[in-house]
């Protein structure tokens, strides 16, 4: 083989393999827009009912922008992590949680909690 016909087939390769890694790359990028926003309720469980009226709301969200609970903005931390407390009305509860990508596009989760006010 000659000198030439070796590099043109090392840059052949070198081409191919860079062409594999933008590939790779933007598909890697695209891919929270493929997804979406997602949310993970931890704590408290859907239905459960509770015997304290202080509530504390945990869980995770992945490919989101913003957060809300019952229409207020919270916070999570930078793996997505949110924890939020909230006060129960005695009886039955309903609690929204929803979340936004950047693309506008919305999750949303509902959980449904009884609070039972023990009586001494």
């Amino acid at each position: 083989m000659t000198r030439t016909k070796s590099q043109f087939y090392l840059s052949i390769i070198l081409g191919g393999f860079t062409f594999l890694i933008v590939v790779g790359y933007a598909l890697y990028e695209t891919w929270n827009y493929f997804s979406g926003p997602t949310i993970y309720i931890t704590s408290p469980s859907n239905g459960e009912t509770l015997n304290k009226s202080l509530l504390e709301i945990q869980g995770v969200v992945k490919n989101s922008a913003t957060i809300f609970l019952n229409g207020r903005r919270i916070l999570a931390n930078d793996k997505g992590e949110f924890k939020e407390r909230l006060l129960l009305a005695e009886g039955y509860n309903i609690i929204d949680l929803r979340t936004e990508d950047k693309f506008k596009r919305t999750a949303e989760k509902q959980l449904q909690l009884v609070y039972k006010k023990i009586i001494k």
